[in-house]
């Protein structure tokens, strides 16, 4: 089970929220666990595992095991430039850890779960809220202006996403 907030990001939205995970001093890692250095907007999928050192981090065959690992995941999504559609990015991660000791879930460190919410409410201060009443989606301003261009926002292959 996880926590998830969706939002719309073209490249300058993106570079404004690895400003934003920069500033609060968390350190962003690849999938094998290695700092990024150089941060490079894709129009693909892209993740980057925002992680604090005093946090568990497990390396399992060169690759974080984000369900052992306290981590947010920050994911960013295809953009189609031909269709003019954009995908949504989230933040999420796991809210709990295998115990191996009493061999159960358990919740993971609160220190991560007040990291998730100082994300979310940087999504929810910065971004524009979708008007759409059965999902909840966020727009950066830069794929908001791209919105007002005509740009689709798309939750899926069909489902088009709304924003006043």
């Amino acid at each position: 089970m996880g926590k998830q907030i969706q939002f719309f990001v073209d490249e300058c939205d993106f570079k404004m929220i690895v400003d934003f995970i920069t500033k609060q001093g968390d350190i962003c890692l690849n999938k094998r666990g290695e700092k990024i250095r150089e941060y490079k907007f894709f129009s693909e999928l892209l993740k980057i595992f925002i992680w604090k050192e005093n946090l568990k981090l497990k390396i399992s065959d060169t690759f974080i095991d984000y369900s052992d690992s306290e981590v947010i995941e920050f994911s960013t999504r295809k953009i189609n430039i031909l269709e003019k559609k954009i995908f949504p990015s989230r933040f999420w991660y796991e809210t709990r850890i295998w115990d191996e000791i009493k061999n159960n879930w358990e919740l993971k460190s609160p220190e991560l779960d007040k990291k998730y919410i100082i994300y979310k409410k940087f999504i929810q201060k910065n971004f524009k809220k979708s008007t759409d009443k059965k999902i909840t989606i966020y727009c950066g301003p830069n794929a908001y202006e791209l919105y007002k261009n005509g740009w689709k926002m798309m939750q899926g292959p069909i489902v088009e996403i709304h924003f006043k």
